[in-house]
């Protein structure tokens, strides 16, 4: 149906069934098809405009009645204004509805169709104090998951850190473990676990490293883009990290790993080259620690740390 804001008095286009219908307007019987039961008839009802609401609520609610748009093929839309409204509260209900649904203890309450419709016919609510109300608790419900999303994001970036210095230290105790051997009877297992990491006696680099966190799942696909860029001059070390991390975006658990890429010279186009491939693969770069001194320190500060983010 259509609802013109003027001063006459209002059409509404309708279908009723039962083969007719006692109200003026009333065109010749349709048959409906193999979609309806019934043959229906088509018709016209002229309303006040100051009433239409009142009477369009109560033909809705008791008598079969069909109402078509009567300005389907144009492009008028008077009252398109008031369903953009409509449309906007009901993102705002499934946004809100979803929300609650993710937290733990909270249940909804559906199917009271009779308590909905009795509280729709006491006119209880108003559209535009419930559009206002539904606003505020939009707006209450966006800036509590921003907060808990930023608190989130800041929880796992600290884990993270934690595990990149967890794994830097596991290094160095073997490099430390294996280094207290002779190096005469030192076995080729022992001196494959010594690190290349440090300077040599003349003070020149060895060897450069970058560490980080990426997801588990691009393992493979990083070592290979890895290789690929430095033509084969690195290599990188992976370490899969227990603890399950929350995506501050979407909510679901994912699973990470921490990695340290070892290549020739500390700075330079090689270097530059896999910052850029960890960048394609959206990783978390965090400083790699230089001796297990440091690592050990590093850690323990980020444990106190993800501690207190546990209890904010």
């Amino acid at each position: 149906f259509n609802l013109k804001p003027a001063l006459s008095p209002l059409p509404l286009s309708w279908l009723h069934g039962n083969g007719g219908s006692s109200a003026s307007g009333v065109n010749a019987v349709t048959k409906m098809g193999l979609l309806r039961s019934e043959t229906m008839a088509h018709g016209t009802l002229i309303l006040p405009v100051q009433d239409t609401k009142k009477y369009v609520d109560k033909l809705g609610k008791e008598t079969s009645l069909q109402f078509e748009d009567m300005n389907a093929r144009e492009m008028r839309r008077p009252y398109r204004k008031y369903v953009q409204r409509i449309e906007e509260m009901e993102r705002i209900l499934r946004f809100v509805t979803d929300e609650i649904g993710k937290l733990e203890g909270c249940a909804f309450k559906r199917n009271f169709i009779n308590e909905f419709l009795q509280a729709d016919a006491s006119e209880n609510y108003k559209l535009d104090a419930l559009e206002v109300e539904l606003q505020q608790l939009y707006a209450h419900f966006v800036k509590v998951k921003d907060n808990n999303g930023q608190l989130i994001e800041e929880r796992n970036h600290k884990i993270e850190e934690q595990m990149v210095a967890d794994a830097a230290l596991k290094i160095f105790e073997g490099g430390q473990a294996a280094g207290t051997t002779g190096a005469a009877d030192e076995s080729f297992e022992v001196s494959a676990r010594r690190p290349l990491m440090g300077k040599e006696e003349a003070g020149i680099s060895r060897l450069g490293y970058l560490s980080g966190v990426l997801l588990k799942s691009d393992e493979a696909r990083f070592a290979r883009a890895l290789w690929r860029a430095s033509s084969g001059n690195s290599f990188a070390q992976f370490t899969p990290i227990k603890d399950k991390l929350v995506d501050p975006k979407t909510g679901n658990i994912v699973e990470k790993s921490v990695f340290v890429v070892y290549f020739q010279g500390e700075a330079g186009y090689l270097h530059s080259k896999i910052v850029k491939v960890c960048q394609a693969f959206g990783a978390n770069m965090y400083p790699w620690p230089s001796n297990g001194a440091q690592a050990k320190e590093q850690y323990n500060r980020l444990v106190q740390i993800v501690a207190e983010k546990d209890q904010a």
